[in-house]
């Protein structure tokens, strides 16, 4: 008798029960993403950042490049100078020039600075009728010089070079009192090939040739081949960066 009044009651208990086993079933996977989260954030290889002095260490390093040059590493270099004897001819006849050079030696072969030659023999004026009132020429020049020194290392070496000078030239008178002395500006080249002898590490003897080439002579009795022409060169140097 009682089988028939229960079967209904079971029925009642499983509908009831299902809505809630659903709502299970729906709220349950909202934990998920949470949980994955947290995997991905241990999972998750940690970045280290570089310390500030390490950072300014590395940009000094970069901003302290080595600039690039021509010439590198251990160069010698200094000052060096003496008398020089130039023989020649001026005006058609045999002419001592005596004057100095001196300049900067680098890396003992470019040379860079100046010298002066001036004429020391008495050359007569080369027109008769000045000859009562000027006596004797005057001529002197100087500017800046050049030189490259070949195998500086060896006892005896080359050089080549050149001068690149302003001067003037005249007659110069015999009474300097009343009266004032013809000149003229020009302009000089002089190129000269030598060779070099090592005496010691500060001394050298030069010895070679030049050819001196001038121009801008305005004057009476003289031209600018009166005064250009071959000359021996004779120099004793000291100093330098030998």
């Amino acid at each position: 008798m009682l089988r028939p009044a229960i079967a209904p009651a079971l029925l009642l208990l499983s509908l009831l029960a299902s809505p809630l086993h659903a709502q299970e079933a729906v709220t349950a996977p909202a934990s998920t993403p949470a949980t994955s989260s947290a995997v991905e954030e241990k999972a998750a290889p940690a970045v280290a950042e570089q310390p500030p002095a390490e950072r300014k260490q590395e940009s000094a390093q970069q901003e302290e490049r080595p600039i690039q040059t021509l010439v590198s590493g251990d160069i010698k270099h200094g000052g060096f100078g003496g008398p020089t004897l130039r023989f020649g001819q001026v005006l058609g006849e045999t002419a001592v020039l005596v004057g100095g050079r001196g300049g900067w030696l680098i890396d003992q072969h470019f040379v860079l600075g100046g010298g002066g030659m001036g004429l020391s023999s008495e050359i007569s004026v080369p027109v008769p009728a000045l000859q009562t009132l000027y006596d004797k020429v005057f001529l002197g020049y100087g500017g800046v010089y050049l030189q490259y020194i070949f195998w500086p290392e060896k006892v005896v070496h080359m050089t080549l070079g050149s001068l690149f000078a302003s001067g003037g030239v005249g007659y110069s008178p015999i009474d300097n009192d009343f009266i004032q002395d013809i000149s003229t500006s020009i302009w000089v080249i002089e190129p000269e090939i030598s060779a070099e002898l090592n005496i010691t590490s500060f001394m050298r003897l030069l010895g070679g040739v030049s050819y001196r080439a001038v121009t801008g002579v305005d004057i009476v009795g003289m031209t600018n081949a009166d005064l250009s022409g071959i000359n021996g060169v004779l120099m004793l140097e000291f100093g330098g960066g030998f």
